[in-house]
């Protein structure tokens, strides 16, 4: 599904919300204002349920919401969620169960904690069977892999 994203030219940038739900982002240019949108989406309806009515336009949006965008000639995209790694997620979730903080676990694997948040990272896509096997060591873990059709 695609949501409603209004965006307008900042003196710095961009700046852009998804109206429908509370998603707003900040960005230099239009394409990482998109990408962070998209993002910022994505995370959202991983946690919540999203509206049954979405708007499709900003005329489909209250009047008062019209009102505060007069005189900006504002740009309507309609954005789609970005796709989540489930691998960064069961990551994250790993992690979380564990009990201990990023830092910790980094220092115990020999790792930045940068890396090790990168991993848990749900728009990362560049997972290493090595890294994914020390992170399953120190946890006491395994890791299954399981490819279907």
């Amino acid at each position: 599904m695609k949501y409603l994203a209004i965006i307008t030219q900042t003196a710095t940038g961009f700046s852009g919300t998804v109206h429908d739900l509370p998603v707003m982002a900040t960005a230099k240019t239009l394409e990482a204002l998109e990408q962070d949108l998209s993002e910022g989406l994505a995370l959202w309806l991983d946690e919540a349920t999203p509206p049954t009515k979405i708007a499709q336009k900003l005329s489909d949006l209250p009047a008062d919401i019209q009102a505060a965008y007069e005189g900006q000639s504002p740009t309507e995209l309609l954005i789609e969620p970005a796709p989540m790694n489930p691998v960064s997620l069961e990551v994250e979730r790993a992690i979380e169960a564990s009990g201990l903080s990023y830092r910790e676990l980094a220092r115990r694997m020999g790792t930045g904690h940068a890396s090790l948040s990168r991993l848990a990272n749900p728009f990362y896509w560049g997972h290493s069977l090595p890294m994914l096997r020390r992170l399953a060591e120190e946890l006491g873990l395994h890791i299954e892999l399981k490819l279907t059709a």
